[in-house]
């Protein structure tokens, strides 16, 4: 937790670190690290999903526009309440148009969707619930979300890392092609841990990015990352991904997650064609969840 006052301290102290002495770009890093220790983003909603913005949602494409009325059938059927019980609230333009829709449960909570007017999907999801003392486990808050997922046609979804807050756990799931998981094809979907019920859902990602990828055989074999790691790191395990990049492009890297010898683990990411290093990301877990740096 940082005041004002510390950062405009460390903006200017990186300001007078600028200069064209050999060696600056080391030490701004260790101010950086030493001004801001530990600045954590969930894993997967932090590095990677400002990237791909597509103005042509790609899981939308030739898809038809659907009515008001559709939409609340698609609403309803998400919530699993029968369609009257689901009212238009409004809608919304941008890069992505939207009907909104609301509707309360008999506790008097009110969950709102957002549903696209492309294609009639599930944008999101929140409900107005206030969430009581944790009956659940954090096991089976993420199989109630998978099992969410697979009740709405969501296929090859597979569970990266969660975050719990508030007694709500948050689970990130990534599209897996063959060996190859999409972390842009990102689903969000959020128990809450005094019912074990979903409580919020948010689609932008596979709704933007997701499609059948033509992806080529990686150059770089899995022996040749490993041996790429830094000394002092142990390899835990191991996979191809396909990770947004700049540009709006996606780069297929091997992904290592590695221990180092004060236990602390890190994802080293290497470039499946070229074996270049991409990202390192410090990991941050405890029973909460998974952050990184």
């Amino acid at each position: 937790r940082l005041t004002l006052t510390e950062l405009r301290r460390s903006a200017g102290q990186l300001a007078e670190a600028q200069t064209d002495e050999p060696g600056w770009a080391g030490d701004s890093v260790r101010l950086i690290e030493q001004e801001f220790p530990e600045v954590p983003a969930l894993v997967y909603d932090g590095p990677f999903s400002e990237h791909l913005r597509s103005a042509s949602p790609r899981a939308l494409e030739g898809l038809a526009e659907v009515t008001s009325e559709q939409a609340r059938a698609a609403a309803a059927a998400f919530l699993g309440v029968a369609k009257p019980q689901v009212r238009l609230t409004g809608e919304t333009e941008g890069d992505l148009p939207c009907y909104t829709l609301a509707a309360d449960d008999a506790g008097g909570a009110t969950a709102y969707v957002s549903v696209t007017k492309q294609g009639g999907k599930i944008l999101a999801m929140l409900s107005s619930r206030p969430v009581g003392s944790t009956r659940v486990s954090a096991e089976q808050a993420v199989a109630a979300a998978r099992d969410k997922l697979a009740a709405c046609g969501f296929a090859g979804m597979e569970e990266t890392y969660y975050m719990i807050q508030g007694g709500i756990l948050t689970a990130n799931f990534a599209y897996r092609q063959g060996e190859v998981l999409c972390y842009s094809d990102l689903i969000k979907v959020s128990v809450a841990l005094d019912s074990g019920k979903v409580c919020g859902f948010e689609a932008r990602g596979w709704i933007e990015s997701h499609r059948e990828r033509s992806i080529d055989a990686p150059v770089l074999t899995a022996e040749q990352a490993r041996a790429a790691v830094p000394a002092g790191l142990t390899v835990l395990a191991e996979q191809l991904a396909l990770v947004p990049s700049d540009g709006k492009y996606e780069t297929l890297c091997r992904e290592l997650k590695c221990a180092a010898e004060d236990d602390r683990h890190y994802l080293i990411y290497l470039n499946a064609a070229t074996g270049e290093q991409e990202k390192i990301l410090i990991l941050l877990e405890d029973e909460t969840g998974v952050l990184t740096i």
